[in-house]
């Protein structure tokens, strides 16, 4: 058997080695809005327009495709989906073992793959389900930059030719492949001739790239995920970076206390310790390899490092100032120089599986936080005890879970932690409609519009509350404005018709209905809500057969009974 195969083989059986234990998981955080609440994936109709679209408040329609195709051969078992994420993790530090055997050594190729498949630091890509399909465009963006390096080995253009395919795949995929060009531009810097023909080439994918972000912004007009920065404003978010990149660092060097909720302090001056110190580092780091430049290892990963960085920089604002998901790329640089120290060490032989053994013995431990909502939210609010998402999610567990004296504490103390928190303040008065504190719900969700206008789902949620109150006309407006805001929102389509069929008013209900089912065909309860309308139409039969289609999608015991 070939080295490379050898080498394949042995980074998958560590991969699962890993992360076997996260077979066992449940869906957790975000996998609620990606996977399995996600109409926009659940047909193939609905997930290729996301093409001319964006879909999830982002423009990833391969990442969109690959969520339907998953649907399609999985359903919605867990254990696939993380089996899934573990092939997607093994296949990446493939690629990286073929990238670095490449430009440097087969033992610090090897050893750098091995050590970045089973550190901890990249729990949250690979067992966050959701965030495992991010890996698809970090594969489309190394087997890219792996076929350059080919064509640059031998001049043949097949090569180039399917690495602008591949790029081009990848730039649907993931924003993170947007900076290939310039990964470009530093292994032409760092290998090649220093003149202007040798960046010939790589203008090609520059132009592609202009391309590309042209058709996003010029002609879909699909900009930046959020507007507001972290801290309210990018002025404290660009003095807090420096802090964050060191931040980073420590994951790689002390992978302790990982969280998705982690909280880090905002700085607010430019006189603060925490900007000049942690600036004062990256300046003699840049020193440092200023004075190394004629290594190319040390060239070449410094430029990785800050080239694969920028999409987690907050250019433009980040749902999240850092995630220990950011720096999966990126770490590759710090691995490498581990990778290195340690082979140069004499006892290699000891410490190299020591080393290895205890980033193993950490990256179970880290991801056996992951097994549910209650496990990684009580995890996020034990670390950051002020985070507010992780309070806010923890909330969640609780109002699922019908124990809403506890929900309320925690949503509570979340909305206390940041008040411009607008899902808690949603969550806050979905929690008091349901346990019929209606006055109460309609300032909650009205606090959530003041802070997010354009927020739909708060509109829809206050439609709700209005129809507990019998305000039927507060009612109707809210879910009409709702529909407005996102005219694809099916929850807003199926409340309005079940408030127009409660009024008697079946002529309009039944559009309603119908156009909630075509926007998510698996959404139950506006096949349920069909089946009451036909039957008050005396049409007994066809109730009959949507009553059996709710049941079927969600067997609810109230959608049971009503099956003869």
């Amino acid at each position: 058997m070939k080295r490379t195969h050898l080498a394949a083989l042995g980074l998958l059986l560590l991969s699962f080695l890993a992360y076997a234990t996260i077979l066992n998981n449940e869906f957790v955080w975000d996998d609620s809005r990606f996977i399995q609440n996600a109409p926009e994936t659940r047909t193939f109709s609905r997930a290729t327009e996301s093409f001319g679209e964006d879909v999830f408040q982002i423009y990833r329609p391969i990442r969109t495709l690959a969520y339907f195709a998953a649907y399609k051969l999985f359903g919605l078992n867990p254990w696939a989906y993380h089996l899934f994420a573990i092939l997607l993790h093994a296949g990446v530090c493939f690629l990286l073992y073929l990238v670095i055997r490449k430009l440097f050594s087969e033992p610090a190729a090897l050893l750098t793959s091995v050590l970045f498949a089973v550190h901890p630091n990249n729990v949250g890509r690979v067992a966050n389900a959701t965030a495992s399909f991010d890996l698809i465009g970090i594969i489309f963006y190394l087997l890219a930059f792996y076929s350059y390096l080919r064509f640059r080995e031998a001049s043949a253009r097949k090569f180039l030719l399917l690495s602008i395919g591949l790029f081009i795949l990848g730039l649907f995929s993931s924003e993170e492949v947007y900076t290939l060009p310039l990964l470009i531009l530093v292994y032409e810097f760092v290998f090649q001739e220093r003149k202007i023909t040798s960046y010939k080439t790589s203008a090609i994918y520059l132009a592609l790239l202009g391309a590309f972000l042209f058709l996003r912004m010029g002609i879909l007009h699909i900009g930046a995920r959020i507007s507001t920065y972290a801290g309210g404003s990018a002025w404290v978010t660009f003095l807090s970076m420096p802090l964050a990149l060191w931040t980073y660092a420590s994951f790689i060097f002390y992978p302790i206390g990982l969280s998705p909720f982690r909280a880090i302090h905002l700085v607010q001056s430019a006189a603060a310790i925490g900007f000049w110190l942690p600036l004062l580092g990256l300046f003699l780091i840049g020193y440092v390899v200023y004075r190394f430049r004629s290594k190319k290892e040390v060239l070449f990963w410094a430029g990785w490092l800050g080239v694969t960085m920028l999409p987690f920089l907050n250019l433009s604002p980040l749902p999240q100032l850092m995630a220990e998901r950011y720096f999966y790329l990126p770490s590759v640089a710090l691995i490498f120089g581990i990778s290195s120290l340690l082979l140069a060490l004499k006892p290699k032989k000891i410490v190299i599986p020591i080393v290895l053994v205890l980033l193993l013995s950490l990256t179970w431990w880290q991801a056996s936080y992951w097994q549910n909502d209650l496990t990684l939210m009580s995890r996020g609010v034990e670390l950051n005890p002020e985070n507010s998402q992780a309070l806010n999610n923890l909330g969640t567990w609780y109002f699922n879970l019908q124990q809403y004296e506890s929900a309320h504490r925690y949503f509570l103390a979340s909305v206390k932690a940041d008040e411009e928190n607008h899902r808690a303040w949603v969550n806050l008065g979905v929690l008091y409609s349901t346990t019929g504190n209606a006055n109460q719900s309609v300032l909650a969700l009205e606090q959530a519009i003041r802070l997010t206008p354009g927020n739909y789902n708060a509109y829809e949620k206050l439609g709700i509350t209005y129809m507990r109150m019998n305000e039927t006309e507060k009612a109707e407006q809210a879910l009409l404005i709702s529909i407005q805001l996102e005219p694809t929102y099916y929850r807003s389509y199926a409340t309005l018709g079940s408030l127009y069929g409660n009024l008697g008013k079946y002529d309009l209900a039944l559009p309603y209905l119908e156009k909630s089912i075509a926007l998510n065909p698996t959404y139950a309860e506006s096949y349920f809500n069909l089946g009451i309308l036909y039957d008050r139409a005396g049409q007994s039969a066809k109730a009959q057969e949507f009553y059996r289609k709710a049941y079927s999608l969600e067997p609810k015991p109230y959608y049971q009974q009503r099956i003869k």
